[in-house]
């Protein structure tokens, strides 16, 4: 398909062209804090886009962001950012709708745990072949915590 795309180009170097609004930046922890949810309806379909009415009513906006744009309601099946609104007092933290003053229990989940290679395991399973070319299977894991 993308072949397809540039062998009958025309002029696409607007593809090219850098982002001509501000880079929507999700990299920190509780950006949904930073972007509440209309805004983050509106960077992924659109200006004028807000999220659906009925969305905090029936839906968990913490597993599904639904918008609305125009009379419409669409489901993007993304969840909100961690940190958006999702009730009173209460944010999302990984799909969940939490209390906003338990948030930083989930963030040590998030933590990278520094480890080291196991041993190999022992041989799992005779040679695939009688001779030359078979497969042996072993295993190891990164499960040490350094």
């Amino acid at each position: 398909m993308v072949a397809v795309f540039f062998r009958n180009k025309r002029n696409y170097d607007c593809l090219l062209d850098s982002p001509s609004i501000n880079v929507f930046n999700i990299s920190d922890r509780w950006a949904g804090s930073r972007y509440n949810v209309d805004q983050q309806c509106s960077f992924q379909i659109g200006k004028q886009t807000t999220v659906c009415p009925f969305a905090f009513a029936k839906k968990n906006i913490c597993r599904e962001l639904w918008c609305k744009n125009g009379q419409r309601c669409k489901n993007l099946n993304i969840p909100a950012l961690d940190g958006s609104t999702c009730a009173q007092d209460k944010v999302c933290v990984r799909g969940q709708c939490v209390l906003e003053s338990e948030k930083d229990n989930y963030t040590e989940l998030d933590a990278p745990i520094h480890g080291q290679w196991s041993s190999w395991s022992q041989v799992s399973s005779s040679c695939s072949r009688s001779c030359g070319g078979g497969l042996q299977h072993r295993l190891r894991e990164c499960n040490n915590p350094a």
